[in-house]
């Protein structure tokens, strides 16, 4: 929800890293509500999670995620994959 405000508030960051477990809705339900944005149509997201990331491309198909990752993952790893989804967008 606040993904969604803040993109409404503010324009569309770099990436959105997004995860599937939150309290008041689940990340694929953010994600559909920032698709949704005119401004959110192509932001890349990556999508956390600690469940079977099977079931979670299922419920984010058609959304254009990026990138899954599961958790727990290190620092680095999460590192190059923001890297490897925003390439060589400027700072």
């Amino acid at each position: 929800m606040e993904a969604v405000r803040y993109i409404m508030e503010k324009g569309v960051p770099l990436a959105i890293i997004l995860d599937f477990s939150m309290p008041e809705q689940d990340g694929v339900e953010t994600l559909r509500q920032i698709r949704n944005l005119e401004a959110g149509a192509d932001v890349p997201v990556i999508m956390l999670t600690s469940r079977d990331q099977t079931l979670i491309r299922k419920a984010a198909e058609g959304l254009h995620v990026h990138a899954f990752m599961t958790k727990p993952f290190s620092p680095n790893t999460l590192l190059q994959t923001i890297k490897d989804v925003v390439g060589d967008a400027p700072p």
